[in-house]
């Protein structure tokens, strides 16, 4: 190579490789693939008061983050050494969080549910329904291959001929920037994937979010509660599931009512915010140029020094 690298960007599971950027005297950057408010929570916890995260884990109260909203309980999840962190978000999806870390870190059978909403709700769809892996804890719950009249055996007896003329079921992989950007589609049900959940914002795509672990739940509440870009489902159910009439209930609402039709025109001002992020003088160039100056400045040192 004529030039050698100048910097070094791993994401957060790959900062042990942090020590070959010094070696070679390159800059170093931890990209955070998630949202601000995780990154905030990664920060701040190791400098907690003990007495802070015992009140929280042991009683369940709101956890106190500097610069955010209190992070609910049940919205929780079970870098210090890099020269920047990039966060995938920008200004207007999450400024508090922002402003804050620039100034100073047994499985009911959910597919069944879900399938019989959306055959009772009787609204056109395309559901990505993978199967269970082998040996994995859902197959426990759930069995592999085609039934009677084409269903996938984790599905309902007879839905795929049922639903034919209105539904698509995809069992694997499926396309979802290219599903998303088409116009005739009206919502997304979505587990909360950070990365789905911004694909969905800038298609201007309204969300159902169903949380199910990792940091979902945490994103579910910044969607629905801080910048209206989602409906939640929920249930009243001690068992903690979610019954179809539930989900015919969440599809209609995000479609069809006027808790819908705010979220539509929400969606819409996200979209065009996320545009704005990415043209010269937006937030996101705006912070990617002070980037690409580091790096310049780092190779005129070097040169200097040579």
């Amino acid at each position: 190579m004529e030039s050698h690298p100048t910097a070094l960007v791993v994401d957060m599971f790959g900062t042990s490789a942090l020590g070959i950027a010094d070696e070679f005297n390159m800059l170093k950057f931890v990209c955070i693939t998630s949202n601000a408010r995780l990154f905030s929570v990664m920060l701040c916890t190791p400098e907690m008061d003990r007495k802070e995260i015992d009140y929280h884990v042991k009683k369940q109260k709101p956890l106190n983050i500097p610069g955010c909203k209190p992070l609910k309980f049940e919205d929780t999840t079970e870098v210090s050494l890099s020269d920047g962190i990039s966060v995938n978000t920008w200004d207007e999806i999450e400024p508090t969080c922002l402003k804050a870390l620039r100034d100073a870190k047994k499985v009911p059978c959910w597919s069944t549910k879900l399938a019989w909403g959306l055959e009772l709700r009787q609204q056109r769809f395309v559901w990505v329904a993978r199967p269970p892996i082998e040996n994995d804890a859902a197959g426990n719950f759930l069995t592999l291959g085609n039934g009677s009249n084409g269903t996938l055996n984790y599905l309902p007896e007879g839905f795929s001929a049922r639903t034919q003329d209105r539904g698509l079921v995809i069992p694997m992989w499926a396309p979802q920037v290219e599903i998303l950007s088409h116009p005739s589609i009206g919502g997304f049900l979505t587990h909360g994937g950070w990365n789905s959940a911004l694909e969905s914002i800038i298609n201007g795509v309204p969300m159902i979010a169903w949380p199910l672990y990792s940091e979902q739940k945490m994103n579910a509440n910044i969607l629905t509660e801080d910048i209206g870009a989602s409906i939640r489902v929920t249930t009243m159910k001690p068992d903690g599931v979610v019954g179809r009439e539930e989900i015919r209930s969440m599809v209609r609402k995000i479609l069809i009512d006027h808790e819908g039709r705010n979220i539509q025109t929400r969606i819409k001002e996200l979209k065009n915010s996320a545009t704005r992020a990415l043209v010269e003088g937006g937030s996101s160039y705006n912070s990617l140029s002070q980037v690409a100056e580091i790096c310049i400045q780092c190779l005129k040192t070097k040169a200097y020094g040579a």
